[in-house]
């Protein structure tokens, strides 16, 4: 066994060449938009909602005085 079983410049973090460089483990990191992500499952929940309420219209009735309910007429 080594005396010195672990160095300093081992270190990936240590590698000063690659921070000036910007390589390694100090590369720019790119991320996807998240508003996009975010906006993606919005409109996959959206279908999945309106397709599960739509199989319930006919069991939901209107409340007196709402205006904008739709009414169950057939």
């Amino acid at each position: 066994m080594s005396r010195m079983p672990c160095r300093n410049t081992d270190d990936p973090y240590s590698d000063y060449s690659d921070w000036l460089d910007g390589e390694g483990v100090f590369a720019p990191v790119t991320e996807g938009d998240p508003d996009a992500d975010r906006d993606a499952q919005i409109a996959k929940d959206d279908w999945l909602f309106n397709a599960l309420k739509s199989s319930l219209d006919p069991y939901i009735t209107a409340l007196e005085g709402d205006a904008d309910a739709k009414t169950n007429v057939e």
